[in-house]
């Protein structure tokens, strides 16, 4: 099973600590290199969630994790703001976490 960690806002890494996954609450793009880091450097875990306004800051840094391969799977979660309006369906849901077509 893959380990996982959260970057995120409070109430991001509060949702994922209610299930069992650990993170560290961020709010800005320096704290968010920070955390990266040190998840990267210490291989604390091998699937990592990120919010998608802090994705946005460190787009380039995410983009050099992907292409080095590491082995590091990134998921960026959409917040509250992005999913306003009317609720979209899993299945859209899905394709925008994931970044893939279903």
């Amino acid at each position: 099973m893959l380990k996982a960690y959260v970057i995120g806002n409070k109430d991001l890494v509060l949702s994922f600590k209610l299930i069992g996954i650990p993170g560290l609450s961020v709010s800005n793009k320096e704290e968010a290199l920070i955390a990266l880091n040190r998840i990267i450097e210490t291989k604390e875990a091998e699937m990592i969630f990120i919010s998608e306004d802090l994705s946005t800051l460190i787009e380039n840094e995410l983009d050099a994790v992907r292409l080095k391969n590491t082995g590091f799977l990134i998921v960026e979660v959409p917040g509250r703001s992005e999913v306003k309006g009317e609720l979209p369906s899993v299945q859209k849901l899905i394709q925008k976490i994931l970044k893939v077509r279903v």
